[in-house]
């Protein structure tokens, strides 16, 4: 499955910030708030998403999955993945998350807006 989305971008202070892309099922059933977003990195990494809608009173849950290259498929690999605080703001959701790993990894982060 391969998703048209915006390209990463690593600010100056090193948080990555990247467009997310609602999920299809979330499309036919709105309420979910389902929404996904590839990005690569390794280590602690800091990840801003921009989400249109997303306001500072919602709750929001994130998970990581590691990546085929070339396919966005999720599979369970070898490296351990975290995420440490999901934030949302204003058109946006700010993630701290690691990926325990030496190099960057493809990796999806999937947003869920309850």
């Amino acid at each position: 499955m391969t998703l048209e989305q915006s390209e990463p971008v690593t600010g100056a202070d090193g948080v990555i910030t990247i467009d997310a892309v609602q999920s299809p099922e979330a499309v036919a059933a709105a309420a979910t708030g389902g929404w996904w977003a590839f990005f690569r990195a390794h280590r602690i990494f800091n990840l801003r998403v921009n989400i249109p809608g997303a306001v500072p009173g919602n709750l929001v849950w994130a998970s990581l999955a590691e990546c085929a290259p070339g396919s966005n498929t999720p599979f369970l690999g070898s490296a351990t993945m975290h995420t440490y605080n999901v934030v949302p703001g204003d058109g946006f959701v700010l993630i701290r998350g690691e990926i325990d790993w030496d190099e960057d990894l493809l990796t999806r982060v999937s947003l869920y807006f309850g």
